[in-house]
């Protein structure tokens, strides 16, 4: 059977969450026990600057049901989105 047949509906079942603090990016992944290698995910923040708001889109890639941080510089910033754009399936289920 061909794994690719399968990577629409893990897409729409993995979850992605995020929080941004000082400077940072904090994001969590849970796969919810489906086969799932790593996931590649685009974050867009606002980067909050004295004289100008900057928007960032990061893409970045996580692994299953852990958790990452990631630099984004600044002060302030507001997390706008989080998007999954694509994962590597494993080959065999556990």
């Amino acid at each position: 059977m061909d794994v690719a047949l399968y990577r629409p509906l893990v897409l729409s079942r993995v979850r992605v969450v995020g929080d941004v603090d000082v400077g940072q990016l904090t994001l969590r992944s849970d796969v919810r026990g489906l086969p799932v290698a790593q996931l590649t995910v685009e974050a867009t923040v606002i980067l909050q600057q004295p004289k100008i708001n900057l928007l960032q889109s990061l893409t970045v890639t996580l692994l299953p049901d852990a958790s990452e941080v990631f630099e984004i510089g600044g002060k302030r910033a507001i997390l706008v989105s989080i998007r999954v754009v694509d994962v590597l399936l494993r080959t065999m289920w556990d």
